[in-house]
């Protein structure tokens, strides 16, 4: 018996037998091998696809094209975190996290063969240098067990470092950044669905429900301006006193809504 391996099915080539209990074996074998072959496949991974306009700096300045972008998990309680840069973990990944968020840290994938312009989803920017500034846009493959199904994720930014830079940040007191999930009913597209990790079993491709500010010029925009600002992260004094009025009681009102 011979066989060859497809791209999506493995095959065999059954040699002719006369005998009945022989075809019968044959049969069954290649059941049972093209069953098991595509469950293999089928847990293999999910697409999820994700857009957001405008993401902007504290003052409301679109951030540029090779900002730094990460994927969070938002673990357990659903929510962002806080970053805490003094909680501990201020070493290797755990760095850009407090609680009990993860940073999802897996090879970035377009498909099963192609690999994303960076290496690890922990580290990306907004996408193609002919994107306004501001415009995020990423389709990403995920291998199973990059979160478990039903997790809730989201993302942050980091106005202040560039992706490539990723390896060499040491995040410091007073970093700023913003971060963005939806969990609620879609808004502008009724295929899109909330930022949860979906099942793996299905070959799940799954569109997140996008983040439109007000100020963005996008169609039908629902989402304030505030959402897609990087008004997260301890300010320092120096830092403060410069913020107008307005500004700091917005920092003192805004808590995680997600």
């Amino acid at each position: 018996m011979k066989y060859t391996l497809s791209r999506d099915i493995l095959i065999f080539h059954v040699p002719h037998s006369p005998h009945p209990a022989m075809k019968l074996l044959h049969r069954s074998t290649l059941t049972i091998a093209t069953l098991a072959t595509l469950t293999a496949g089928t847990h293999a991974a999910v697409v999820i696809s994700f857009s957001a306009k405008t993401l902007m700096d504290q003052l409301g300045t679109p951030i540029p094209n090779t900002t730094l972008i990460q994927l969070i998990n938002l673990g357990a309680n659903g929510v962002f975190d806080e970053i805490n840069v003094a909680d501990g973990s201020n070493t290797g990944i755990n760095r850009w996290v407090s609680g009990d968020d993860t940073v999802i840290n897996v090879p970035y994938m377009l498909d099963e063969e192609t690999p994303g312009d960076f290496p690890s989803t922990a580290a990306f920017d907004l996408a193609a240098a002919n994107l306004q500034p501001g415009r995020l846009v990423r389709q990403m493959l995920l291998p199973s067990g990059a979160a478990s199904a039903g997790s809730k994720i989201g993302i942050r930014w980091f106005p202040r470092y560039n992706a490539v830079d990723f390896a060499s940040i040491a995040l410091q007191l007073g970093d700023r950044y913003g971060q963005f999930t939806f969990q609620g009913a879609p808004r502008y597209e009724s295929l899109n669905t909330p930022w949860v990790f979906p099942p793996d079993n299905l070959g799940a491709n799954v569109t997140f429900e996008p983040l439109k500010t007000l100020n963005s010029g996008a169609t039908g925009a629902l989402d304030p301006n505030t959402d897609g600002m990087a008004l997260f992260g301890s300010p320092e004094p120096t830092t403060a006193i410069l913020l107008p009025a307005s500004s700091m009681v917005l920092l003192l009102r805004r808590r995680r809504t997600f």
